[in-house]
């Protein structure tokens, strides 16, 4: 398999056509990856549900992907106010606005993961919802002017 060099200033619209072709099938050198990485994601498994409370780890990794895309949003807090504004220490009313956006786009995520969960055949449906999670906006596809 050749790699060409990643040039971040030309577009690569040349990719590969979905399914990749036979060859990945058979390759040895991915096969022997794909045994060693599927051992390590079962190990890691192993290790999770040993936690006292496994959703504890994929809650931070929630709050921490929430953190990080209001952050494109021009929307800053910092992990320390997230983690009071979760904990029994400070309720999400009494947070600044910052905070209460990050848990809302947390809590967005949480409802995108169960309406897929629950309704595998509605990725479309469920998509919509998860979009339209903001109170007083509605978006719809091929639509970016919220309304409401």
């Amino acid at each position: 398999m050749v790699r060409t060099q990643f040039d971040r200033n030309n577009p690569f619209n040349d990719l590969p056509h979905l399914p990749p072709s036979g060859e990945i099938d058979n390759d040895s050198d991915i096969l022997r990856k794909l045994v060693s990485s599927s051992r390590a994601l079962a190990s890691v498994n192993i290790n999770v549900m040993r936690l006292p409370n496994p959703y504890m780890l994929v809650n931070t990794i929630a709050l921490q992907e929430a953190k990080t895309s209001t952050e494109i949003e021009n929307i800053f807090t910092t992990e320390d106010e997230l983690y009071k504004a979760v904990s029994d220490n400070k309720s999400e009313e009494k947070a600044d606005l910052a905070v209460k956006e990050v848990l809302r786009y947390r809590e967005a995520l949480w409802a995108g993961f169960h309406a897929l969960k629950e309704t595998r055949n509605e990725y479309l449906k469920s998509t919509v919802s998860t979009v339209n999670f903001s109170p007083n906006q509605e978006y719809n596809f091929r639509n970016t002017t919220p309304t409401g």
